[in-house]
């Protein structure tokens, strides 16, 4: 209901969305821990100048944010959560808890995150069903040999993340 809600809504009426913020705020281990904090207080803060009503969710501490969904009446989520309780394999997690819990979020679902997250196993997927994509390969190690068919310019991305970052 709350998804149809939000579809439905009128520009004037979207501003008086309750908006949640997905973010990693307690505890997190990454080395972009001060970026994560910056970058959700940052929507927050753009957010509320907007006129919308706002409510942190940290995605490190499932229990108060489930808490806090059951509690505060939030009608978006903004998701730019990088896991759940530490674990930035936990991403499609986050967004499961949302998609459980039917509340509309921004981002992509918890499938195709969880799909960006393994993308040597998706290749090899798409490849074994003839569903054509770029050239590529991958290596382990920088004494890896990669396949003479690649030629120069080439994008390297780790393969374990949903992302670029590595």
């Amino acid at each position: 209901a709350k998804i149809e809600k939000v579809k439905l809504l009128s520009i004037n009426d979207q501003r008086r969305l309750h908006i949640g913020i997905a973010a990693n705020l307690s505890g997190y281990t990454s080395i972009n821990d001060n970026e994560l904090k910056t970058v959700a207080a940052n929507v927050e803060k753009n957010l509320r100048e907007r006129g919308y009503a706002t409510t942190m969710l940290d995605f490190n501490n499932v229990s108060q944010t489930f808490e806090d969904l059951h509690y505060t009446d939030i009608d978006l989520v903004f998701n730019i959560s990088e896991g759940s309780n530490n674990g930035s394999r936990l991403k499609p997690q986050a967004a499961g808890i949302l998609e459980t819990l039917h509340i509309p979020y921004t981002g992509t679902d918890s499938l195709n995150l969880a799909l960006c997250g393994k993308k040597i196993r998706v290749k090899k997927f798409l490849a074994y069903h003839n569903i054509p994509t770029p050239k590529w390969d991958y290596a382990y190690s920088l004494n890896d040999k990669i396949s003479g068919e690649l030629k120069y310019p080439l994008i390297v991305k780790p393969s374990n993340t949903d992302n670029s970052i590595g």
